[in-house]
């Protein structure tokens, strides 16, 4: 294959790839109301899979449902569009190809993967006593907060 029909036939396979579609639906099947707004904190009261991970949040606005994800410290968010295909492939926040939703009306499974890494995560709210839970399938090596799991990016300073 020469480099300009492997390159189309690399950039149609990758327009084509999906993550595998969680259980769930797109908005809560009853009580919507009690959902927007809602906010979470760690079952047990700590995250042992993400230390840092102290919130979760689920909101509806204009656009659909999100899932923001709180850190400590300085409350960084990490807001999760939901049931719109998820995929988030801009600079920021990383990129990201989120999916499940409402399992019933007092539960919310979602799936994060971090797709510039191996990683992903799984978080399920909890209407019934405002509690998540998270949970790495593919753990990071290091700590760092969620927003910065992508792929390392050429300093400006550095020249190139």
């Amino acid at each position: 294959m020469t480099g300009n029909r492997a390159d189309a036939a690399l950039a149609l396979r990758l327009a084509h790839l999906a993550l595998p579609v969680a259980p769930g639906a797109p908005a809560p099947p009853e009580r919507g109301a009690h959902w927007s707004g809602a906010e979470f904190t760690p079952g047990g009261g700590f995250c042992a899979d993400q230390p840092e991970l102290t919130g979760a949040v689920v909101t509806a606005g204009p656009d659909g449902w999100t899932l923001s994800l709180v850190e400590e410290p300085g409350a960084r968010r990490l807001v999760l569009p939901l049931g719109t295909g998820g995929r988030h492939p801009g600079e920021e926040p990383p990129p990201t190809a989120v999916s499940g939703g409402w399992t019933d009306g007092d539960t919310l499974a979602v799936h994060v993967v971090f797709l510039e890494t191996p990683h992903r995560l799984r978080v399920t709210c909890s209407l019934a006593d405002r509690t998540f839970t998270a949970r790495w399938d593919t753990k990071p090596l290091h700590g760092a907060p969620l927003r910065r799991l992508r792929a390392p990016r050429r300093s400006p300073r550095s020249g190139g």
